[in-house]
Order: structure tokens, then C-alpha cells, then sequence
């Protein structure tokens, strides 16, 4: 297990290094962060605690009072329920967070938790803990106690593998942070990955094979991949500057992963980035599935009409929310083996809907020889559809629109594998399936924020969500998140960082000569990603109670004349067209800055 170290010592240490003249900030030393995770098993009611940090953080706005998050352990695919959640706590008042844990019967040793060297119960029993780990860091933004820091892991990668690893990170990450879905929080992310060497290369099937983390899959459907040794999994996570957001990255060139306590995907290079982002939009936004038949809680949720929260991003004159028209014909994760024939699904309709879509998922389909592509075959009532062939014998994801609504009645959908299925390792699944009907007012525009159904995997509502297609959390092929994801996917993040990273003013006996403050380099200060057009951060400087005017958007002067007030205030506000609405006022903070 990482060690740790003497805080007093480093609280010590931080006060002398402030006090370089070199330097015009002077670090405001508070009391040490605490934080501390836990998982809750649903079905038998255990708690046990699995890891407690204590971070020393300059800024104190945030955590004067405890805060939590909670998300389930594991988030699988068409598995409505959670069988085991994943909680987290922090505060800088270690006594709140003790009665937090008794109130919530969570059982712990109050000296252990004080010392902050509690051992997780599952390294206990770990044969992988203590491992030969080897951190970089890839993107750096700023101190991990004041930002969002992703570590990333990987599990089936030996030592001769080494270089693949680190080649297999690189794109994911550049993929990931430097591609269009997350490179407007840029700013907030610091990334490192950890190599932890596997005696055996790839995943297991069944049951962890010798592996660092014991990743494995459940036969050879291309789906969940779980972790079987968590404990390994958190040690090396801690061996990272800090780790808020785990991520495990599968040595296997197949479709597969999990949300949860950890994001789990693979190398694959068809839809590893695919899976990724949408497993972190669970873990960053909090939030469930916006597909039928999944999970549902979060943002991206209304069991309601009367309780859609996102009015504040819906283009309508009527103040009263709507569900839009469509229904469910077919639903259904058939993880059907083609060699066991075709596959038919049967329904009906009403004949009183305007147009259809079939969305359906395969793999073993496609070929990287043209001339001999492996082909599926699918008919609606006997009627050949027409779709592109995957490029690729990974689990794909194919949508087939037809621009007229269904007949009355009974009908058919088959899929059919030619005789040359065979030539493919893994075999020809059929994963997924669900026909939606729409009404002829339904929107067109995928962008349209509005109530939209979810359905049950008994087809009938279980919800509603913001858009459509427009959002990854339901289209996995997208590379966006809807604009309310977006939105609290940042209040999320600045639920758990500060907007300035450090200020200091200089002062003599006249007064106030000279400040300075650095903030989280958004705005006019971005250096990294890309940003919405209007994003800024507007810097206000109060003297007494009054705005310096002279001094606004500054993020650093110096007075002609000292400026004769006992006490200097920065306030600093965050401006972009991807927030509409901020509840708890995370765009905003004002602190007392402090003098030497």
C-alpha cells in the first residue's frame, strides 16, 4: 500500500516555500481534507469502508461542510438495478464525517481513521497488492488537490507488453481529452497512468486469469468486463499524485466494459474510446443509462413530467412539458449465436405512427478483406433492408430508419448469417434490438430538448430523458453529451474544485500594494482543449467592501498609490454558454485574500 506522509511536515514545509520572494503568492494553510469511500452491498446490507485519503488543499471555500456522492458499483449494460452502490465522503471536519459514517451504520475504528492509514479490507486479501507500479503523467493542469485527476490502468499488459501499454494510453487519452468530448473541462483534468506488469497477456474468461487487476469477461459475449481483484485496482489507483476517477483499460482488442467504481473499457480500436466516454459519462455526470431497458437516476432523468429539471434548456413559450410521441415495438439484449440460426423477433403495430427505426447491435460481421465481407441479412416481413456493413467484426452499433410508419398487425424482423460465418474466431452475435415508432409531430431537430420516453424492458414508460439521439449517454456512436449533460457534468466537476487555485496581495504600512490570483485556466486563460465561444472568467477585486474598478479582470497589478483598507477580497466568475443554470453558485467564488 502507498504510504503516508508527515502532513505537519508538509504543512511546514508549504509555509516556508510561500514565503519566497520570487513569488508574489503566499499559501493560506488549512486544515487537511479528509476523504473517505465505502461500499454498501443492497442485498446483505454490509458496509465495510475501502479507502480514506487526506489531502492539504490552499483554498477553502468547498469543504467547510462534509460532502457525498454516490453511484453504483457497477453500472452493466441492460441491468436496471445496482446490487452493490459505491459512496464517497469529504470534509475537513474529521468528527462530521465520524457521525456521518455511525448515523449511516458504517462501521470503523475512529483512531485508524484519524491516522489516515486505513487498509482497505479487499488489499487484505489481495495476491496483486504492492505491485512494481510505474506512474507518468500525461496532461498536467495544475495541483491535484484542485483538480479532477483521471488515472488510468491497465490489466493484461506483461512486461514485454510495456511499450504497448503506454502506446494503448496515449491514444486513448488523446482520444478521450484532446478529441471533441471532454476538451472543454481540459482545464480542470490532471491524467496519469499507472503500469502495474501481468504475469499472462489479455483477460480472463469466466474467472480472473494471472493477471495485476484480474479483469475477465463472462463467455464470449461481448459485453461486461468485471474487475475481479478491486483491491489492486485502488492500491495502484493511490500510487497516482491523487486519484478521483479510476479508470481500467482491458488488453483485449474486443467491444467490452463497465461504469461504476471504476471505468472499465479495452484497447479495441473501434470502440474502446466508444465505451470509455460513455462509461465516464456515468462516473463524471453521476447519472444513469438514456437507453431503454437500462438504469435510470441522475440529471438525464425525470420519472415525472412535473419533475423535468431541465426547463431551463427547453425552447418553448408553454411553461407545461410534454412527452413526445413514440412508442416502443421491440425490445430486447438477445446475445443470440448465429450458430444456432437465425434469429426472428415478432410484433405488432398499430398502424397509426409515421415513421420507424431499428437500432440493433452486432459482432463477427465485416471484414478487412472487401472481397470476402462477412454479411448479415436482415428482412422486416420478408422485405430486404438495406444498412452499411460494419468494418469491423467488433460489436457494432447500426441503425436502419425507414421514413414510413408500420402496417397494422403482426410482423416479422429476421437476421440471418450467410454459410461463410464461420471463417470468424469469436463467432456472429446478435446483441441488442429495440423498433421505435414516431408520430408525425415528433421533432426532427436532434439537438431538441424536450421530454422524451424511456422504456422498461416490459416496453412500457419508465421516464423520461432530455433529447433523443442527441446525447452518448443513449447513442454510444456519439461523440457529444446533450447540453444537459454538459451542464452538469461542469457542475459536478466544480462541485469538487475550487475556481482559484491561490491568492496573495502584498502590504505595507500605507496599505495594499500589489495582488495576484490564479484561477483554473479557463477563459482567456485556456491553455488546453477547446472551449464554448463565449467562455470567460471576469475577475472582480474589492477593497473594503467596494470594487477596485480600475483593477477588474486583472489577474494581477500593482497600485501607483497604496491602497489604505485593512482587508482585499477577489471575486471570480466563470461565463460559458454551457451552463444556464447554477443552482449552488459553483460559477462564482470570493475569498478573503490574504497578505504578507
Amino acid at each position: 500500500m502507498k504510504s503516508k506522509f508527515n502532513y505537519i511536515a508538509l504543512i511546514a514545509f508549504l509555509a516556508v516555500l510561500s514565503l519566497d520572494q520570487g513569488t508574489l503568492f503566499a499559501t493560506e494553510i488549512h486544515q487537511p481534507l479528509h476523504r473517505v469511500r465505502w461500499i454498501h452491498d443492497l442485498g446483505t446490507g454490509a458496509r465495510h469502508i475501502v479507502g480514506h485519503k487526506i489531502l492539504q488543499t490552499a483554498i477553502s471555500l468547498r469543504c467547510d461542510e462534509i460532502r457525498t456522492r454516490t453511484l453504483p458499483a457497477t453500472i452493466i449494460e441492460h441491468q436496471p438495478s445496482p446490487a452493490v452502490e459505491w459512496h464517497e465522503i469529504e470534509g475537513r471536519d474529521l468528527s462530521k464525517i465520524e457521525n456521518y459514517l455511525r448515523i449511516n451504520n458504517i462501521p470503523f475504528d475512529a483512531n485508524i481513521l484519524a491516522s489516515g492509514t486505513f487498509a482497505d479490507p479487499a488489499q487484505e486479501h489481495s495476491k496483486n497488492v504492492g505491485g512494481d507500479d510505474e506512474v507518468r503523467t500525461l496532461i498536467s493542469s495544475g495541483p491535484p488537490a484542485n483538480r479532477i485527476d483521471i488515472v488510468f490502468m491497465g490489466d493484461g499488459y506483461t512486461t514485454a507488453e510495456r511499450e504497448k501499454f503506454f502506446s494503448d494510453m496515449n491514444r486513448l487519452v488523446d482520444d478521450m481529452f484532446l478529441g471533441e468530448t471532454f476538451t472543454s473541462y481540459l482545464p480542470a483534468f490532471n491524467v496519469h497512468v499507472v503500469f502495474r506488469p501481468s504475469e499472462q497477456s489479455g483477460i480472463g474468461k469466466d474467472r480472473p486469469g494471472k493477471t495485476a487487476y484480474g479483469l475477465y469477461r463472462e463467455g464470449d459475449t461481448l459485453r461486461a468486463i468485471f474487475p475481479g481483484d478491486p483491491g489492486a485496482l485502488r492500491d495502484s489507483c493511490e500510487q497516482a499524485p491523487d486519484c478521483d476517477y479510476p479508470i481500467v483499460i482491458a488488453n483485449d482488442p474486443w467491444y467490452g466494459g463497465l461504469g461504476g467504481e471504476f471505468a472499465i473499457s479495452t484497447s479495441s480500436l473501434k470502440s474502446g474510446t466508444v465505451v470509455l466516454r460513455h462509461e465516464l459519462g456515468h462516473n463524471f455526470g453521476r447519472v444513469g443509462e438514456e437507453y431503454d431497458g437500462g438504469g435510470y437516476f441522475g440529471a438525464n432523468h425525470a420519472d415525472e413530467l412535473n419533475s423535468v429539471d431541465w426547463k431551463h434548456w427547453i425552447h418553448s413559450s408553454s411553461p407545461k412539458v410534454h412527452a413526445e410521441p413514440m412508442v416502443a415495438r421491440y425490445l430486447a439484449w438477445p446475445w443470440h449465436d448465429f450458430k444456432e440460426g437465425s434469429f426472428e423477433a415478432s410484433f405488432k403495430s398499430n398502424g397509426q405512427y409515421a415513421r420507424t427505426s431499428i437500432r440493433f447491435s452486432a459482432s463477427g460481421f465485416g471484414s478487412p478483406d472487401a472481397a470476402n465481407p462477412i454479411n448479415l441479412e436482415v428482412k422486416l416481413d420478408d422485405f430486404p433492408l438495406q444498412f452499411t456493413t460494419p468494418e469491423s467484426q467488433d460489436r457494432t452499433f447500426i441503425d436502419i430508419e425507414l421514413p414510413q410508419g408500420l402496417s397494422a398487425g403482426d410482423h416479422r424482423l429476421v437476421f440471418s448469417a450467410p454459410a461463410n460465418a464461420s471463417i470468424t474466431s469469436r463467432g456472429q452475435w446478435l446483441s441488442s434490438l429495440t423498433i421505435h415508432e414516431y408520430a408525425a409531430d415528433f421533432p426532427d431537430e436532434i439537438s431538441t430538448v424536450s421530454a422524451f420516453p424511456v422504456f422498461d424492458r416490459f416496453r412500457s414508460v419508465a421516464g423520461y430523458r432530455p433529447t433523443n439521439e442527441a446525447c452518448l449517454m443513449r447513442d454510444m456512436t456519439r461523440v457529444h453529451f446533450c447540453t444537459i449533460c454538459q451542464e452538469n457534468n461542469w457542475m459536478k466537476f466544480l462541485d469538487r474544485i475550487d475556481l482559484i487555485d491561490q491568492a496573495s496581495a502584498q502590504k505595507n504600512e500605507k496599505g495594499i500594494s500589489a495582488a495576484e490570483v490564479s484561477t483554473l485556466a479557463l477563459g482567456q486563460y485556456r491553455t488546453l482543449g477547446e472551449a464554448a465561444k463565449d467562455e470567460k472568467i471576469e475577475i472582480l477585486w474589492f477593497a473594503g467592501g467596494k470594487e477596485l474598478i480600475e483593477y477588474r479582470d486583472l489577474n494581477r497589478w500593482e497600485a501607483k498609490t497604496p491602497i489604505a483598507a485593512k482587508d482585499l477580497e477577489v471575486e471570480v466568475r466563470f461565463l460559458t454558454s454551457e451552463i444556464r443554470r447554477d443552482q449552488f453558485g459553483r460559477t462564482n467564488q470570493r475569498i478573503s485574500v490574504p497578505s504578507r
